[in-house]
């Protein structure tokens, strides 16, 4: 290779690594100067009345559906121990041991679906009641990382390490009027 060439080629690459190096700098001072925070989730709603009056509604709405399915339990197992006690039996018909399984199976099928559209009304129940909490914990994020400048507010969750400053979560317990103590 010609002497020319490499030393064209030397220059190039001392140019490239001069301008890689001079964004790394800037985007390092960027970054230095980007104001981050955090927000501890649990610690919010821990804190929040509506939200202890929420789990206490999800938790009522949850038992009255256990009860209910208890009742179907209960009244499947009755019909099968009815079942076995004719089966045991000498002389019982067949067409009735047929019926009585007929039955069973039916039951054993609603009680299959009842638990499956239970456990999606906990679900949407669950939506329902938390959704709004929800919205205004994020509103009340959004309004404190703007009126304080914040680049960016992660979830304490979501961190690998803790930040000795940059967290809002009273900030935000503040400006949704729950009492700090």
């Amino acid at each position: 290779m010609d002497t020319k060439k490499l030393f064209g080629l030397k220059r190039l690459l001392l140019a490239m690594a001069l301008a890689g190096v001079a964004v790394l700098g800037n985007v390092t001072e960027s970054l230095a100067q980007t104001k981050l925070g955090y927000f501890d989730t649990n610690y919010v709603l821990s804190k929040l009345p509506e939200f202890k009056k929420a789990q206490t509604a999800i938790k009522t709405y949850t038992e009255q559906i256990q009860k209910e399915a208890q009742k179907k339990q209960a009244e499947l197992q009755a019909k099968f121990q009815e079942y076995d006690q004719l089966r045991k039996k000498q002389g019982t018909p067949p067409a009735i041991l047929k019926s009585r399984e007929e039955e069973i199976q039916r039951l054993q099928q609603e009680l299959q679906q009842f638990t499956q559209a239970a456990q999606q009304q906990v679900v949407k129940k669950e939506n329902a009641i938390l959704t709004p909490i929800y919205r205004k914990i994020q509103t009340s994020i959004e309004k404190i990382a703007k009126a304080n400048n914040y680049a960016m507010v992660m979830k304490k969750e979501a961190m690998l390490f803790e930040l000795p400053q940059g967290n809002i979560s009273d900030l935000v317990l503040k400006d949704l009027g729950v009492a700090i103590k």
